[in-house]
């Protein structure tokens, strides 16, 4: 009888990680959340400046450019209005995020007390660096220490923190080409990263949560240890998939709950969405035509949830009418309030979804994509700066060939992320999933026993097995796990573990031979390095019979794959003319995966799926619960066209399912025939009629 896969099947929870007793910053947990994934309630209160004679005036926000209201004296008004309606007659949620201004109304103490009356929840944002804190809006500002000990006091842990949001971003763009002198390695680099975010997370008080701008430098906050969540602002921003591979990964090396911030926003379409107004703004920045799509933003709200993310904020406005009314009973009375907009009935469509499927079961990501801790890397073109120059690493870098090998790689898993928010038709924000939504990406440094929970490992980029870090991979694939790695990756010391010696020497070659079809495959020029064989089976070959990839198994049952050429890619390649960044234009790669890695490498991904889905190209999702038997499955269409298709479980039939967007039951058998509405998405619940996982239970 084959053996079940052995999977981690348990939610991150800070609380039980054994490194949580000693953080002086204590990381959000579950039960700091009630166990339950949280929504947004609202963005922002009512403000007014009250004017020498004691008249209260609309406080808007301040010219964009200079501008101050000085030291009149600011007021919130009617707040509690607006958490009757935003969390009790409509109850959007329970989270609260307030621009930091809040704290200089003479009544911030009488709001406060009313937000922690309410168990509500807060987060406090705007620091912008440069910014005067004069203008009330985004400044650079230090939240004084006796407001920070009154929302401590008063909100305890349900006081998430101040944000640090988006500055990574603004970082790369701007403030990381002004050193002088520039940083030569990545090690610098991260030292000037590390210093700058030391003093800007210390204006905050060191008690901070991340929400990210390039969630690919997440895992350089979550070290820091004073922050207590890590999330990203997503929608026209980036490739969400790809980002929360970072972000994901990040939570799980360190032990912290993760989170999704839904904009509407989305550059490339000139500014944001508000499905209400039947004509552009004067402005040209909002309307129903701008930002992201409503389609999208459903997308957003599912993905974020079955990502385990502990919270899922959306949109920065628009929930109510400012033009319709409807009538309601309000505390005994028919009054009459603001009517609904579509976004506001997709949050609570999106609401009652939660509250009817709790248990979502915990995201399966059996793949541990490793980067070296100084990696600094960044998609080739991202929002900060938008047109700015591609192929960057740390804001001021060029991309090297390790770099690009990164790159190459999420452009195979997860199909034209990079073209995420250069689109005007929002391509790349979600894309398919040939191999499954399975990957997570931890640091070199992670502890032994997160590296452990996972199935499979694929070492990219500038990261060399030596020393404590080949440890670590040397005890995981002993103790059965999977390993891909390549060559120029490897030191002199690994030659037990991967069954191969390098001979120390290069030559270039222009073709390959799959071994198992004696296939010859022509291929662009690349570099490979020369090997020998000690103990490893040869998948493919050079025509003279020299490997090119190696696959040595251990007898508990983990593999590792050696390929010989250099990060599996083709030499640099020419281009006739310099590589632009440019809208709505496909961002070509200097160099190409060889053909014979693509034919070995993700086939050999594919295997560690749960579930087989069969059909055009679709996002999918597996996620794994306590039941061996019980399985949840999203699938998510991103295309124009509806999506038909089969879904199977590996080795087992599907006893019973249940699709949990209308809650009503599916035919079982051998596989199930599903159909996905044009950027739409499906999650079903599936029964096996056996088991089909066993239960990790490394710690």
């Amino acid at each position: 009888m084959k053996k079940l896969p052995s999977v981690w099947n348990k939610r991150v929870d800070p609380a039980i990680d054994p490194r949580f007793s000693k953080r002086e910053v204590k990381p959000v947990t579950w039960k700091d959340l009630e166990n339950q994934v949280h929504t947004l309630c609202l963005r922002r209160f009512e403000m007014v400046k009250i004017g020498p004679k004691g008249r209260m005036e609309d406080f808007r926000r301040p010219p964009r450019y200079g501008g101050s209201y000085g030291r009149e004296r600011l007021r919130v008004v009617r707040f509690k209005e607006a958490l009757d309606l935003h969390s009790e007659l409509y109850d959007f949620g329970r989270v609260i995020t307030l621009k930091w201004n809040i704290i200089l109304a003479e009544n911030f103490k009488e709001v406060v007390d009313e937000i922690a009356r309410r168990n509500l929840y807060l987060c406090l944002h705007g620091y912008v660096p440069t910014c005067i804190p004069e203008a009330l809006w985004h400044a650079e500002f230090q939240p004084p220490p006796e407001v920070h000990r009154y929302l401590l006091e008063r909100l305890g842990s349900r006081f998430l923190g101040w944000e640090n949001g988006e500055q990574d971003g603004r970082y790369v763009a701007a403030y990381a080409k002004m050193y002088c002198p520039a940083p030569l390695t990545r090690r610098q680099a991260y030292d000037y990263f590390l210093k700058y975010f030391r003093r800007l997370c210390s204006d905050l008080q060191d008690y901070v949560y991340y929400e990210g701008a390039l969630p690919t430098f997440t895992h350089y906050f979550a070290d820091m240890g004073n922050h207590r969540l890590l999330g990203a602002e997503i929608g026209g921003r980036g490739n969400m998939s790809m980002w929360f591979t970072f972000i994901r990964g990040a939570g799980k090396q360190y032990g912290i709950l993760w989170f999704s911030d839904i904009s509407l926003w989305n550059i490339c379409r000139g500014g944001a969405l508000n499905p209400e107004l039947e004509e552009e703004h004067p402005d040209g920045k909002v309307g129903p035509t701008r930002g992201v799509s409503i389609q999208l933003l459903k997308r957003l709200l599912y993905i974020a949830a079955m990502y385990d993310c502990c919270m899922v904020l959306s949109f920065e406005f628009g929930h109510l009418s400012c033009k319709r009314t409807v009538t309601r009973l309000v505390d005994g009375k028919l009054r009459k309030v603001p009517d609904l907009t579509a976004l506001g009935k997709l949050q609570l469509e999106f609401k009652d979804w939660l509250r009817r499927h709790p248990d979502h079961g915990v995201m399966y990501t059996p793949i541990a994509l490793i980067l070296d801790f100084y990696h600094g890397w960044a998609p080739p073109r991202h929002y900060y700066p938008w047109r700015g120059e591609p192929y960057l690493i740390w804001g001021n870098m060029p991309y090297r060939k390790g770099d690009h090998q990164i790159d190459l790689f999420f452009r195979e898993v997860f199909p034209g992320y990079e073209n995420a928010s250069f689109y005007h038709d929002e391509r790349g924000i979600l894309t398919s999933t040939p191999y499954g939504d399975i990957f997570d990406v931890l640091l070199s440094n992670m502890p032994e026993f997160i590296l452990n929970r996972y199935n499979a490992a694929v070492v990219l980029g500038e990261t060399y097995m030596e020393g404590e870090f080949l440890e670590k991979i040397r005890k995981f694939v002993e103790a059965g796990g999977s390993l891909a790695v390549f060559a120029n990756q490897l030191r002199d010391d690994a030659e037990d573990l991967l069954g191969i010696r390098l001979l120390g020497s290069t030559k270039k070659c222009d073709h390959s031979v799959l071994s198992q079809e004696n296939l010859m495959i022509y291929e662009p020029t690349f570099t490979m390095h020369e090997i020998e064989v000690t103990g490893a089976e040869v998948l493919a070959t050079t025509r003279h019979g020299e490997p090119l990839v190696t696959s040595k198994r251990h007898s508990s049952g983990g593999e590792a794959l050696v390929f010989a050429a250099d990060y599996g890619l083709s030499d640099h390649l020419d281009f006739h003319s310099p590589i632009v960044n440019e809208p709505d234009r496909p961002l070509p790669s200097p160099y190409q995966l060889l053909r014979h890695v693509y034919a070995l490498l993700f086939p050999w991904l594919r295997k560690f799926n749960l579930v087989e889905v069969i059909g055009p190209p679709i996002q999918y999702i597996t996620s794994v619960t306590e039941d061996p038997s019980r399985l949840l499955l999203t699938l998510c269409n991103n295309d124009a066209q509806p999506w038909f298709g089969n879904v199977k479980i590996k080795g087992a039939n599907v006893a019973r399912a249940v699709n949990w967007m209308t809650d009503k039951p599916l035919q079982g058998g051998s596989h199930l025939n599903v159909k996905v509405a044009p950027y739409d998405v499906v999650i079903l619940e599936l029964y096996a009629d056996r088991p089909v996982i066993r239960s990790k239970e490394i710690c």
